[in-house]
């Protein structure tokens, strides 16, 4: 097994309850902030796949899609849309705003 095999994907510490709680917490608290505090950067992040994207895809897997913001500059209506999303509480933001959206709860590092 070669240095690379051995080292990835990378094993994370397994996290007490209240260790979990904080990460969600903080993660939920970030994904708020994120576009008040940060627009350029933001909007820069969700605007630039859309200037490169082939005209012709239909289909999107947004994996990691956190609250759904990146959704705010789709047209998902003439698309197949799939938001992945690791934490429930986040992926049921995305389903209530966006219902005609697929959401899968998942970690891309596993088999889904």
């Amino acid at each position: 097994m070669n240095e690379l095999a051995s080292k990835w994907p990378k094993r994370l510490p397994e996290l007490t309850d209240e260790q979990q709680r904080i990460r969600d917490d903080f993660m939920n608290h970030w994904l708020q902030i994120l576009p008040k505090r940060y627009g350029i950067l933001e909007r820069f992040n969700h605007s630039y796949p859309l200037r490169t994207q082939h005209s012709k895809i239909k289909r999107t897997l947004d994996i990691g899609a956190g609250r759904g913001e990146h959704l705010n500059y789709e047209d998902i209506s003439s698309q197949d849309y799939t938001a992945m999303e690791l934490r429930p509480e986040l992926a049921e933001v995305i389903r209530l705003a966006y219902p005609s959206v697929k959401v899968v709860v998942g970690d891309c590092q596993e088999r889904i």
